[in-house]
């Protein structure tokens, strides 16, 4: 996935400075889950759960760091 290729690209020492610009990267995945969340309550199909749990989980691992 392309979110642990970044984390590991940020887990070095070379990479440390690019810490909290990924922490920030979270941001968009919070927007999409919430967006997403809005279509399936305005009648969206209901496999765009998964698509929302994926969102959060990355989100979470650029927060984690």
């Amino acid at each position: 996935m392309p979110t642990n290729i970044l984390l590991d690209a940020i887990r070095t020492p070379r990479g440390l400075k690019w810490g909290v610009p990924a922490m920030l990267l979270a941001i968009p995945y919070f927007l999409i889950a919430a967006i997403l969340v809005q279509a399936i309550n305005d009648g969206g199909p209901a496999w765009l759960n998964v698509l929302v749990l994926l969102s959060i989980w990355n989100g979470l691992k650029m927060l984690w760091k």
